[in-house]
């Protein structure tokens, strides 16, 4: 339970550029999804997101006690450091680290999808959507929504501790580099949404590049969407 969210920092949660995986240029049988890099247009819509947020920072006087967090994919590690390169431009001083917690929805290695054809395997998922079962399922090697959802809450309830200790605040900034799936499960849970996977489900829209933004604890959504469309 987050019980200190109206003291929390300002948080901004960015969700990496366009990938090679979101325009099909690679799938699951080429490369592990942690491999996955952003494509020029993705580095364009970041690039974008980066020049945003530090003209936001500087215009607010939050040019010191920065934290940028991201996972270990690819994708998020790339998005990190393009937006660190404009907080280094703006003469923002900031902290950088890594969090194994933020990483995506781990979808598993998909060695038992080669022996399906596409349809059949299209067809399962749309069934197990059906009954509701969808958001517990687990591929080989992979992890359901709900333990994604649970790995986001281990690092919300860090922040929240160092909140309540006053190592964090309101003059503080917290900025993460992350993902579609996750980045949804996340703001649902800063929501404190009492059905999270119904309003996950409600909630898909989440541009490549895309910002969100808490505030004092409350949820003020997207705040920023790049220019450059993912194709």
């Amino acid at each position: 339970m987050l019980v200190n969210l109206a003291k929390w920092p300002r948080l901004y949660y960015v969700r990496h550029g366009q990938s090679l995986r979101n325009v099909g240029a690679v799938t699951h049988r080429d490369m592990p999804t942690w491999e996955v890099g952003m494509t020029e247009i993705g580095q364009v819509q970041v690039d974008e997101a980066g020049a945003w947020l530090a003209a936001q920072l500087l215009v607010e006087g939050r040019t010191s006690r920065v934290r940028v967090f991201s996972g270990l994919y690819r994708r998020a590690k790339q998005t990190a450091e393009i937006l660190a390169q404009h907080l280094r431009a703006g003469g923002i001083t900031f902290e950088q680290c890594e969090d194994v917690r933020l990483h995506e929805h781990g979808t598993g290695y998909y060695e038992y999808a080669d022996a399906l054809p596409d349809a059949h395997a299209q067809h399962v998922k749309e069934l197990a959507i059906q009954l509701g079962v969808y958001h517990y399922f687990v591929a080989p090697g992979g992890e359901s929504l709900i333990d994604a959802a649970q790995r986001q809450l281990a690092w919300l309830e860090r922040i929240d501790g160092l909140v309540g200790m006053g190592q964090l605040g309101p003059d503080d900034t917290v900025i993460i580099s992350g993902h579609a799936v996750t980045g949804r499960l996340m703001r649902g849970l800063v929501r404190q949404e009492p059905d999270l996977l119904a309003w996950y489900q409600a909630n898909k829209v989440y541009p490549n590049g895309g910002v969100w933004c808490l505030r004092a604890g409350v949820d003020e959504g997207f705040v920023f969407a790049p220019t450059v469309e993912t194709q």
